[in-house]
């Protein structure tokens, strides 16, 4: 069953549907998001909501990417033992 929820990013609404998370989750993850975009756009003074929130995309994965390397060498290592 699909769980739905609104939520606010930039000041605009949007409903979300999920298949695996509950709507209290979508909730809080958007509020993180909304808050890594808010301090995106008042640290470079931007707000045009896409090109902020294709920077905060860009910055998120970057962080994704780091946290998955360095996991997959604590899995290498784990594995070597």
């Amino acid at each position: 069953m699909a769980n739905k929820t609104e939520v606010e990013l930039l000041g605009k609404r949007y409903r979300l549907v999920s298949q695996d998370s509950e709507p209290e989750e979508m909730q809080k993850l958007a509020k993180q998001l909304d808050e890594r975009m808010r301090q995106t756009a008042n640290r470079l003074k931007m707000f045009d909501s896409l090109q902020v929130s294709m920077l905060t995309a860009l910055q998120l994965s970057e962080e994704y990417a780091k946290l998955k390397k360095d996991y997959d060498e604590l899995i290498q290592l784990l594995e070597d033992k």
